[in-house]
Parts: C-alpha cells; sequence; structure tokens
C-alpha cells in the first residue's frame, strides 16, 4: 500500500501550468524507472491532444552526473520548454546544465524537495501534498526548517494507524486494518485530503507551489498567467 498521487494524474495537474499548456515546442527529459516513464507517456499523450509539437524525447539511468550531451542535442531542437521527469540529485545537475547552455529556456518538473531551490525560484510546480499550514507551522518551529517532502505522508501514516487501533474496543485484526484502510475518504490529514482509489493506495491532494526566497509557498493557477 502506497500514499501518493498517480504520475499520470501528476503530469494532468503539471499540463495545466502556463509553461506547459502554452508552448508550441516541448522536450522531455526522463529517468528510467516504472513511475517516471508513465509519467513521461502521460505527457507524450497530452502534447498530442493539444496539438503541441514534441522536439526531444530521451531517457537516462539514475547515477548519471554529466548532461551536457543530452541537453546539447535538445537545444538544437528549440523547444520552448524542458519536461523533466526525475527527482535529486540528477534533477539539480539537468537544470544547472540547461541554466548554463540555454538561460532563458522554461523548465518544468518535480521541485519539491530540490536541494538548491535558487535554481528554480519563481517557478511553478505540482506538489505531492496540499499540506495543511498548521503542520507546516508545527513542523518548522520543532526543527528549525521547512521539512522537504515527506514528513507529512509519515505523520498521517501514523495518524491512520492510531485512528484504525480506535474503531474496535478489541484487538484489530490484519483483516480489521485492511478494512478500515480501504474505506478511507476525504480524511484531513497533513498532507490534505486523503482517500483510498480504486487500486487500494491512499492517494493524497495535490497543490500548486512555488519557491520565493528559497520557501515554497501555494500559488493558484490563476496567479500564474
Amino acid at each position: 500500500r502506497q500514499m501518493c498521487i498517480r504520475d499520470r494524474s501528476y503530469v494532468t495537474f503539471m499540463s495545466k501550468i502556463p509553461a506547459f499548456s502554452s508552448a508550441e515546442r516541448l522536450a522531455i527529459l526522463t529517468e528510467e524507472s516504472v513511475g517516471w516513464n508513465l509519467a513521461r507517456e502521460k505527457v507524450k499523450e497530452i502534447i498530442k491532444s493539444n496539438n503541441q509539437l514534441l522536439v526531444f524525447d530521451d531517457t537516462f539511468n539514475a547515477g548519471v552526473s554529466d548532461f551536457r550531451s543530452e541537453i546539447s542535442k535538445a537545444i538544437l531542437t528549440q523547444p520552448n520548454v524542458f519536461i523533466l521527469n526525475c527527482v535529486q540529485p540528477e534533477l539539480g545537475r539537468i537544470i544547472r546544465t540547461i541554466r548554463e547552455l540555454s538561460p532563458k529556456a522554461d523548465i518544468l518538473g518535480f521541485f519539491q524537495g530540490i536541494d538548491n531551490p535558487a535554481l528554480v525560484e519563481g517557478i511553478p510546480y505540482v506538489s505531492l501534498t496540499d499540506t495543511a499550514p498548521w503542520f507546516k507551522q508545527a513542523f518548522k518551529l520543532k526543527y528549525g526548517e521547512d521539512f522537504k517532502i515527506r514528513a507529512s505522508h509519515g505523520y498521517d501514516i501514523v495518524g491512520l494507524l492510531d485512528q484504525a487501533t480506535h474503531t474496535k474496543e478489541y484487538k484489530l485484526s490484519s483483516a480489521d486494518l485492511i478494512s478500515y484502510l480501504n474505506s478511507i475518504s476525504d480524511y484531513k490529514g497533513a498532507s490534505g485530503a486523503l482517500t483510498t482509489n480504486k487500486t487500494q493506495n491512499i492517494e493524497t491532494a495535490v497543490s500548486y507551489e512555488v519557491f520565493n526566497g528559497g520557501t515554497s509557498s501555494k500559488i493558484h493557477l490563476e496567479d500564474m498567467r
């Protein structure tokens, strides 16, 4: 069982960001993994349905440290925006290379937890949680810094298990626990509203966020235009 947003849903939300929806020519660079390849296929599906042009599409294996060759080839195709399907540390390496070789290029990707927020300052992205303000405040008060990515998920997992143990007055069986987790609907957690989907994964709400001064905060889609 996972607490997640589906990869295809993530892309659907990202495709509404103006840098994506208004682009004529798009480039995709994807880390080889099941999840990111699903995201890649959804990106291509949306590009086709929008009558946009996919000018570059390449994949790489985790651990690559030099992306100059891939980015140089992509730049020759003159994309309006780079769609990056990957995470740290490769994400930071790719963005630094794009900034060096094509400073004005738009970039979209999974920036939550990026090691250097200054690289993506002012660029909207899809957050995997719709984190409750009270949790952000409580975390920073206790630890003196903003959390990176999974802290609210961990908090909610413990909270759900605690609530499950109080659904019965006697010892909770494995079957009882499974039944409870399968019944979750609109649970108000630190990560936002949680609901168990048809694949029996706990799906989190999402939000749009943007880094300003190194701190990530919510931004509404209409404010990006």
